[in-house]
């Protein structure tokens, strides 16, 4: 038995950022995911799934409602760089003034085989999984075109993990029991 499916979200930003001319808040991914069952004998079964993820979008506008110049780093900022005031506040509630990063991209990439076997009472069990992840993302979330906040992140993360088990009953079915091992290996890195 076989089965795939694949799904799809795009749509156009619903905010505005006049000073960079772009329409933040669009959705635009892509995803699939696959299963394979085979089971070629009654005591054997193999199951491989995997999927994958694509985004690459903007995140949503930023509005600024209201900005507390007296605040403490703000009202620093404004003593020593442009000032962070109330010039950023627009009427329009989806307009957002900010010119900073404002970028979400991820891939998303995981496979898994579960293989069962059973053999002269005692079943077998291997999983075996894998998963990496690729994630950026920018968002400047001041309003403004003034570098209060300007936050960009990278994230790679690998993770492989492999499991077993040993399964099975005794005293004439009166006692279950299962063993086993597992293994996860996991690296990451992450920038800010």
């Amino acid at each position: 038995n076989a089965k795939l499916a694949f799904s799809t979200t795009n749509a156009d930003g619903f905010g505005y950022r006049p000073l960079t001319d772009d329409h933040p808040g669009g959705e635009d991914s892509n995803a699939l995911q696959g299963v394979l069952d085979w089971t070629p004998t009654e005591n054997f079964e193999f199951l491989i799934s995997m999927d994958y993820t694509r985004v690459k979008e903007q995140f949503s506008y930023h509005h600024t409602e209201e900005i507390n110049t007296a605040a403490p780093l703000v009202a620093l900022n404004n003593a020593l760089l442009p000032p962070y005031d109330d010039r950023w506040i627009t009427s329009d509630p989806f307009t957002d003034l900010s010119t900073g990063s404002n970028f979400n991209d991820q891939e998303i990439f995981g496979i898994s085989g579960t293989m069962n076997w059973d053999v002269n009472g005692l079943t077998v069990k291997s999983i075996t999984a894998y998963r990496n992840m690729e994630l950026s993302f920018g968002t400047d979330p001041d309003g403004s075109p003034i570098t209060i906040i300007d936050e960009v992140d990278h994230n790679d993360v690998n993770q492989f993990s492999q499991e077993i088990q040993l399964s099975g009953n005794s005293f004439d079915d009166r006692f279950n029991w299962v063993t086993g091992l597992y293994y996860l290996d996991e690296d990451g890195t992450g920038t800010i």
